[in-house]
């Protein structure tokens, strides 16, 4: 009895130090699995889709703004459609509803505000795995076509996207997260992108600091315009209709080309742009870049102005854009 009173002794002992260990190690854990906990259930950028607590609306001011790569590509592999727009800020303010009412066909607006022209391509391709093109719009300016400003989103939310480890502990999840939480609790209205200053002041930083950050360091992409030339043979074989956007910008944004002695790399850019495919192009002075009315800023257009270019794009009212086919097309 006595001998088997000291092997309970002795087995419990031996344990402590293991108990003491359990213990440690579920409180240090416990932080990670609450941190963990709120980012399932906030969800801030809909990948898991279970908890359905946090409006969209909410998600949209902040999560999306913050990371578009990532809100948009969680929703394409949801929702997949054989058309979509590539691009900047500036096309990702072309609504695909209005394109519907014009073609009857569905659209989905695969472009980033900040967008790269690497960014691009590569959100092309995912596209393409994900489903059956048919018809690819890219908004694609001067400033886009630039080796010394380009940059990648899309890959890192693709690994995101491929596993729930990385999202859980994303950057920007975690931001978006707390943002939205702060906001509820506060009962703010974000307006993450809002630049903080008045309009005037803001055009004339669009136009003086911008545009400076876009043509100071110009760079002709080589090895990006080599990987549209892959797209646009890739498409040929597939019978993906495939057009080019150049979107109108402010005159006054337009001049800044010869300001930063750009004209030889412009004219080159055009060039070639019309032989890889049809292009729109919107960017030249006329009535309508030079009315300051369709303009927020000298990249962005109002509303109705874009309102317009999808009359010409989609519904065939040819009035300000200028078309070019590529001479294999004529």
């Amino acid at each position: 009895m006595v001998h088997s009173t000291q092997l309970r002794n002795s087995f419990i002992s031996s344990f402590e130090p293991v108990k003491k260990f359990l213990i440690k190690s579920s409180a240090f854990a416990i932080p990670f699995i609450f941190l963990f906990s709120l980012v399932a259930i906030v969800d801030s950028y809909n990948y898991f889709n279970f908890f359905k607590i946090i409006p969209i609306e909410v998600k949209q001011k902040i999560s999306y703004k913050l990371n578009y790569a990532l809100w948009k590509l969680v929703e394409y592999r949801r929702n997949p459609y054989p058309n979509i727009l590539l691009g900047d800020s500036r096309m990702n303010r072309i609504d695909p509803q209005e394109i519907k009412n014009i073609s009857g066909e569905d659209y989905y607006n695969f472009s980033y505000g900040g967008g790269t022209l690497e960014e691009i391509c590569k959100t092309f391709w995912i596209a393409d795995k994900i489903s059956d093109l048919k018809n690819v719009y890219v908004g694609i300016n001067f400033n886009l076509y630039n080796m010394s400003k380009s940059y990648d989103r899309v890959t890192g939310a693709t690994a995101v996207l491929e596993n729930p480890m990385l999202y859980i502990i994303n950057r920007d999840v975690l931001k978006a997260t707390f943002r939205i939480l702060w906001d509820l609790l506060l009962n703010k209205n974000s307006d993450i992108e809002k630049p903080p200053m008045s309009r005037e002041a803001f055009w004339d930083y669009q136009l003086d600091v911008t545009a400076r950050r876009n043509y100071a360091t110009y760079t002709y992409p080589n090895s990006l315009h080599k990987e549209l030339q892959k797209i646009v043979k890739y498409r040929r074989e597939k019978g993906i209709n495939f057009f080019f956007v150049i979107l109108p910008t402010h005159v006054s944004l337009q001049d800044k080309v010869q300001a930063f002695g750009l004209v030889k790399e412009y004219d080159k850019f055009l060039s070639d742009l019309k032989e890889l495919g049809i292009v729109y192009n919107f960017n030249y002075g006329n009535e309508f870049t030079q009315n300051r009315d369709n303009f927020i800023d000298p990249y962005h257009l109002r509303k109705e102005a874009i309102s317009s270019l999808i009359l010409e794009i989609w519904g065939g009212e040819n009035k300000y854009a200028i078309i070019f086919k590529p001479n294999y097309m004529r």
